[in-house]
């Protein structure tokens, strides 16, 4: 059997250059304290805006072999947990597949909360970024 050039050019580049392959996942990490704070780095998997019509803002990312929610606003905090204006403003614009690191309190299996005025959300890749390593 002859394969002509062209098909042969096109098998070449589809198997060289996937264009349409995702880059690979960050295995991340999640750090559960003594004293209930929580660290986790990961990439970004969503950046739910829900709290803009009543419900609750998230990024949810992988982190530790886990699906890990950041919750960065509210309309009341859970368990006298203030997120402050710093976090949301920090966690609303990051987009999908941005690297981020965040502390706050360890809420839920899964979950973690912000609180000021330790707590903090921040993309590894920014300028001046406030990092707990």
């Amino acid at each position: 059997m002859r394969f002509r050039p062209a098909f042969i050019v096109a098998v070449c580049t589809i198997c060289l250059f996937p264009c349409c392959a995702k880059p690979p996942a960050t295995a991340g990490r999640l750090q559960v304290q003594g004293d209930g704070g929580a660290y986790v780095q990961g990439a970004v998997a969503e950046n739910n805006h829900s709290c803009d019509v009543d419900a609750v803002c998230f990024l949810r990312l992988l982190a530790g072999g886990q699906d890990v929610r950041v919750v960065y606003g509210i309309e009341r905090g859970w368990n006298g947990c203030r997120l402050g204006k710093r976090v949301s403003d920090a966690a609303w614009p990051v987009k999908v597949g941005a690297v981020i690191e965040a502390f706050g309190r360890y809420q839920a299996p899964g979950e973690i909360q912000p609180c000021d005025p330790e707590g903090f959300i921040s993309p590894l890749d920014a300028p001046g970024h406030r990092s707990r390593d």
